[in-house]
């Protein structure tokens, strides 16, 4: 498994939080569990999970996937 994040381009400017927001947010997980030891990649692989799912709820669903949303009805209505 890789850790290292591709160089973005102007298209994919939010595609993927920049490895400066993971290591801040990384750092305020490892502050809120109490400082932990050893656990470094877990937070950091946290962080990155946690932004990458807030960047994606920002975007529009046209912008994700080209399509719009689909809601309960279209699926079982």
């Amino acid at each position: 498994m890789s850790l290292e994040l591709k160089s973005r381009t102007s298209d994919d400017a939010e595609a993927a939080p920049t490895q400066e927001q993971i290591a801040r947010r990384s750092y305020q997980i490892w502050e809120r569990e109490g400082r932990p030891e050893g656990r470094a990649v877990a937070h950091w692989c946290q962080a990155a999970a946690e932004l990458q799912s807030e960047l994606l709820r920002r975007r529009p669903a046209e912008r994700r996937t080209g399509t719009r949303e689909l809601c309960f009805w279209d699926l079982f209505g």
